[in-house]
């Protein structure tokens, strides 16, 4: 398949702490998206009980939401891991940080056999796109929060997987639109 050919799958991960040896993911989402069409086909999101939650960071579970309501992550990662693996297995990967989720998702695919690995040509950081654009801008980091901003993007109810997703989508869409600008003179 060509490049061009592939819908692209906007994800992104809650986890337990910053570690995927020892913490966990705890929310996952993805955005089905068809950039040929500028349509979402599916939006996605699961929350998976934590196996072991003494190692959790308490600081990462206040920021991702688990301690306002612990009893709505119920699914098995196992179950969540296979059915995201069959959701995005044809898509380009798209991400904020995208190598921090993916670092925790290729755990899971080895533990539980499932899928095999990212193919390193079929994944796209929105802050290697987003670099020519902003360069010359104030901005201090390529946080989604500083790009949400500079892009007049709202960041309400941040560090939620399927709505960082949204965000990341807003910021692809932008980004192809000044693209598409710049380029209509070469």
């Amino acid at each position: 398949m060509k490049l061009k050919d592939f819908n692209l799958a906007f994800i992104d991960t809650e986890t337990t702490g910053l570690d995927p040896v020892s913490q966990e993911i705890v929310e996952i989402a993805a955005i089905i998206y068809d950039p040929r069409k500028d349509k979402v086909i599916k939006e996605w999101s699961r929350k998976a009980a934590p196996r072991n939650i003494k190692t959790a960071n308490k600081i990462a579970l206040d920021m991702n939401g688990y301690n306002e309501a612990p009893e709505t992550y119920k699914d098995n990662i196992k179950d969540v891991i296979s059915e995201y693996y069959k959701l995005t297995k044809d898509c380009i990967i798209v991400g904020q940080n995208i190598q921090f989720d993916i670092g925790f998702i290729k755990k899971y695919y080895r533990e539980f056999s499932v899928g095999g690995e990212f193919h390193r040509h079929r994944r796209l950081e929105i802050s290697s796109m987003v670099w020519p654009v902003i360069i010359n801008s104030e901005l201090e980091s390529m946080s989604l929060k500083a790009l949400c901003e500079h892009f007049n993007i709202s960041n309400e109810n941040a560090h939620r997987a399927l709505t960082d997703c949204r965000r990341t989508l807003e910021i692809y869409r932008c980004l192809t639109n000044i693209y598409k600008t710049s380029t209509k003179h070469i």
